[in-house]
């Protein structure tokens, strides 16, 4: 988003499973990135000032303004055309937006306008089969992210399985390499990450990306 108001400013709609969490994301996520991005700061006037044009839900700049709402408000959804969407945790949207329709789908038909147009789909995945991201990931050409590992510098996708510990100890948990059996530290964990790429794991027609990061891909711990 940040990037998008700095290098290609357009209308963007942001919606979180409802407005009152849209709300706490725009105070919580989407005003400390402004304060402390100067690029940003200088483009999005702060809302306490009088001709800012801004709110807790809309935000304008040079060429645009980010609009933010909540899957359960039909009339959020349908506010205005927008060139970027991000749906954020779609996986706790409702079924049915004001009895409108999916909140997805309502969301979508708001890009029609734009010939290119971008769709940001994130989730935590809940209940498999019935996940909306599972779904749509499983529609891309699925890309995760190889770390090499610090042995045998063979690229990997970290897997729970490879997590170890002695003696029920959590304090000796590591990681075992799929490849040489190495037992990697948590101090070499960054190094992993640093030299890390992505890789799509399907090839597939179309424009759909898919990216699946792990929480184990943390900077601290295993």
């Amino acid at each position: 988003i940040g990037y998008i108001i700095d290098q290609t400013p357009g209308p963007m709609l942001v919606v979180q499973p409802t407005v009152e969490m849209g709300k706490r994301w725009s105070k919580g996520r989407f005003a400390p990135l402004i304060e402390s991005t100067p690029c940003l700061k200088s483009k999005v006037k702060d809302p306490r000032s009088r001709d800012s044009g801004n709110t807790v839900q809309s935000k304008e700049f040079p060429g645009g303004i980010v609009v933010i709402t909540g899957a359960n408000s039909s009339v959020g959804l349908r506010s205005m055309p927008v060139k970027y969407l991000f749906l954020d945790e779609i996986d706790a949207y409702p079924g049915d937006s004001g009895g409108e329709g999916d909140p997805v789908l309502l969301s979508i038909a708001r890009t029609n306008t734009f010939a290119r147009r971008k769709i940001f789909l994130v989730s935590t995945p809940t209940i498999h089969g019935i996940s909306r991201i599972e779904k749509e990931f499983e529609a891309t050409d699925k890309r995760y992210f190889f770390v090499p590992c610090p042995h045998c510098n063979y690229y990997q996708v970290l897997k729970w399985s490879q997590i170890k510990w002695e003696n029920n100890d959590s304090r000796t948990a590591h990681y075992v390499c799929t490849e040489c059996s190495g037992k990697i530290e948590n101090h070499q964990k960054t190094e992993m990450l640093e030299r890390g790429e992505w890789r799509a794991t399907e090839a597939k027609e179309g424009e759909k990306k898919g990216f699946h990061l792990s929480s184990l891909y943390s900077p601290v711990g295993w």
